[in-house]
């Protein structure tokens, strides 16, 4: 799959002439040193980085390699442990229904569901070098982190209280429904999370696919919240038309139910999508660390994948920010 790269006009041509300094606040990418009033033809006194390549905006291509590297390994410990939970749920489900499992499996089973893709999440959300000043308190970096976290959390607790009641008890079904709420939130911060990567990238085509990604689990939250209304009303004993139950328990329950299954297979497919674009990413970064900026090599690689036709470039030597778009 051939990802867009940012045209020549989108990336300015390197500044040669002898006497060419920075003139405004640029931050070097692998050290985040201050380069201003620097030759723009020189190195970095810090790192040795080719100082040309940190003023060719936030493209992960010109980004730290490192950081790029262990980003697109997290996309990778991601997408091996939706495969790993969906497996180990399965065995689950079977030996619950059979009943041929112990309570000691069960809670062993149950936890390490949780482990590759909280390991690959917080991997794929490593903060920026760059951006470690003026990041947002409520990015959606910070929110996937806290939000995967929560997810580890929960069935911690059930297990928990697995170990010291051998049965589930009341506090359990509210920690059931914190984790639901709680993976809601964590995809939506990691779409438009992923939004931002493809940004940075730039693929015009991903993003949209992240933007129509939110929508669909949008309705996906909005059918779980006809059915917990459904539950409240029934809860209480609240006297309703009895058609309107039966529209919010079916239309609820079939909408988050499927809408679910659906947007979770869409999710999946965008993180392969932005996986196989980070790693070509990397490779570029990989390249530009160990031979530094060149314009012919731009313009060779700019020839054999097309530009996006609506794709902005971010601004020259900007350091780049979690949420661009806020």
């Amino acid at each position: 799959m051939e990802h867009a790269l940012p045209s020549t006009e989108q990336i300015p041509p390197p500044l040669t002439a002898p006497d060419a300094v920075v003139d405004h606040d640029v931050i070097c990418v692998d050290c985040g040193y201050n380069l201003r009033g620097l030759s723009v033809t020189g190195l970095c006194p810090e790192c040795g980085r080719d100082i040309q390549l940190s003023m060719q905006g936030n493209f992960l291509r010109y980004a730290n390699a490192e950081w790029v590297a262990r980003v697109s390994r997290g996309a990778d410990f991601v997408i091996a442990g939706i495969a790993l939970a969906s497996m180990l749920s399965g065995i689950l489900f079977t030996l619950l229904t059979t009943g041929d499992i112990s309570a000691v499996v069960f809670r062993h089973l149950l936890l390490s569901v949780f482990v590759l893709p909280t390991i690959g999440l917080w991997m794929l959300t490593t903060l920026d070098p760059v951006a470690r000043v003026g990041e947002g308190l409520l990015s959606h970096r910070k929110i996937v982190r806290f939000t995967t976290l929560v997810a580890l959390a929960c069935p911690s607790a059930i297990v928990f209280l697995l170990s010291f009641t051998g049965k589930p008890v009341s506090f359990a079904y509210f920690i059931y429904l914190t984790a639901i709420g709680n993976q809601l939130v964590l995809v939506f911060a990691l779409v438009q999370y992923l939004d931002t990567l493809a940004l940075r990238i730039p693929d015009q085509a991903l993003a949209n696919m992240c933007r129509g990604t939110t929508r669909g689990w949008g309705f996906v939250a909005a059918s779980a919240g006809l059915l917990t209304a459904a539950v409240i009303l029934r809860a209480n004993q609240i006297n309703v038309p009895s058609i309107l139950l039966t529209f919010l328990n079916a239309g609820g329950g079939c909408g988050a139910l499927l809408g679910a299954l659906i947007m979770s297979i869409v999710t999946l497919i965008l993180l392969i999508k932005t996986r196989h674009a980070i790693q070509d990413e990397a490779r570029l970064a990989r390249t530009n660390r160990e031979h530094g900026f060149s314009a012919a090599s731009l313009t060779d690689s700019t020839a054999s994948h097309p530009p996006a036709a609506s794709s902005p470039g971010p601004a020259l030597g900007s350091p780049p920010p979690d949420n661009p778009r806020g």
